[in-house]
């Protein structure tokens, strides 16, 4: 079996299904919500052409598309709702809704394959009254796509593969089109995608009122291409699978925050000492690694390291996301102060100030192999750049 095969059998189960759920505007009049139409608008598109790859690698899907098509995604974007509403004499029926740039509700979307898109999403849903965190996930919707990079305010992360990403739920205002997250993406495999919110009561296909699920198209390609995800030959596959993936996993009894404190003085760039972990197996192995950064330049600091490519990783979770990638390239953290908000930090604990005038990172991550030493390298727009490692200890 060749090692492509294995990836997809490992991470992509679930493609293209064949039952459709309609939900808010949707194509189709079947329906599990009372608040679907089978007569909405079709999304004008974003106007940007396609690309030409030479092959199937998704890192060419991505490079194949000109700049000035990228523009054109970013700034005839989607955007996905998800809120609370009243349905059916219930008043915590959730939904996703699909608008276009000016707010205006338009039917699920089909996407064509090789041409760029934006898809922003905003969770309605605050701490103010008391409602959740949700979920996109789509298994095969991520694994018929390119990724170029998925956003958030605090950070841009850039992976080879998404499986999934939850929003959280935050007190702030987003009016004006602030958004909590966005992805960058190429269509590449034709088919049609359920995507559904897998928190409890959130979505149901037994014909309960709870409908938070869509269905999204990609057409124009040919049947059967798969993107190549890339994946070097040395990534260990069984970090995909391991069971410390879930947060339900005893590893994650009495976990551990470390930091890796960014620092900026004078345009000089520091990074933190070098970073010690134990590698462990049982209850208790799990960690908090938490890039954190107070203050800076206007530029982004990227950084990349091989560390993220040689753990289990649970989540990565800044204020605005908790994002489920295979691993990541590299992440660009947003510089100056982070807006504070009342609700809980990201292990969790409850607070009146949540990020306090910085940015944080926090990835929940389990080291599996002793004596490594990981080179961990911090750059900034305008060529300055500093480094660490991270070294894991029997």
């Amino acid at each position: 079996m060749g090692r492509k095969q294995m990836l997809s059998q490992v991470l992509f189960t679930g493609l293209a299904t064949t039952v459709v759920f309609a939900m808010g505007c949707a194509k189709s009049s079947t329906s599990n919500s009372s608040s679907a139409s089978s007569d909405c608008t079709e999304w004008a598109g974003n106007g940007a052409s396609a690309g030409a790859p030479a092959d199937k690698k998704a890192s060419t899907y991505i490079s194949a598309v000109a700049a000035g098509d990228w523009t054109k995604a970013e700034t005839d974007y989607l955007l996905v709702e998800m809120d609370k509403v009243s349905n059916n004499g219930n008043a915590d029926d959730y939904v996703f809704k699909w608008m276009d740039k000016n707010g205006d509700e338009v039917c699920a979307p089909t996407f064509e394959v090789k041409k760029p898109y934006v898809v922003k999403f905003v969770n309605r849903a605050t701490t103010l009254n008391a409602a959740a965190e949700h979920y996109f996930t789509g298994i095969g919707f991520f694994n018929a796509i390119a990724v170029k990079q998925v956003k958030s305010s605090d950070a841009t992360y850039k992976m080879p593969y998404l499986l999934d990403f939850e929003l959280n739920k935050t007190t702030k205002n987003y009016q004006g089109g602030e958004t909590l997250a966005e992805i960058h993406f190429v269509p590449v495999t034709t088919g049609a995608y359920d995507i559904i919110c897998t928190i409890s009561g959130h979505y149901s296909n037994d014909g309960s009122h709870h409908g938070m699920v869509t269905r999204v198209e990609i057409a124009g390609g040919a049947a059967g291409v798969i993107p190549d995800f890339e994946l070097p030959t040395t990534f260990d596959l069984d970090l995909t699978r391991d069971s410390r993936r879930s947060g339900s996993n005893s590893a994650w009894t009495g976990v551990s925050v470390t930091s890796v404190n960014l620092t900026e003085t004078s345009g000089s760039l520091a990074f933190a000492s070098p970073v010690a972990l134990n590698v462990a197996t049982g209850s208790g192995s799990g960690y908090v690694l938490r890039f954190a950064k107070s203050s800076g330049s206007t530029g982004v600091y990227t950084v990349a390291s091989d560390f993220f490519k040689a753990m289990v990783i649970r989540k990565i979770h800044d204020r605005d996301i908790q994002l489920k990638p295979v691993y990541l390239t590299s992440m660009e953290i947003q510089t100056g102060a982070s807006e504070a908000y009342a609700g809980t930090d990201t292990g969790g604990t409850a607070t009146s100030t949540g990020y306090p005038g910085r940015r944080q990172i926090d990835f929940f991550v389990i080291p599996v192999t002793a004596g490594q030493t990981y080179a961990t390298t911090l750059s900034v727009s305008g060529g300055s750049s500093a480094s660490t490692s991270i070294v894991t200890n029997p």
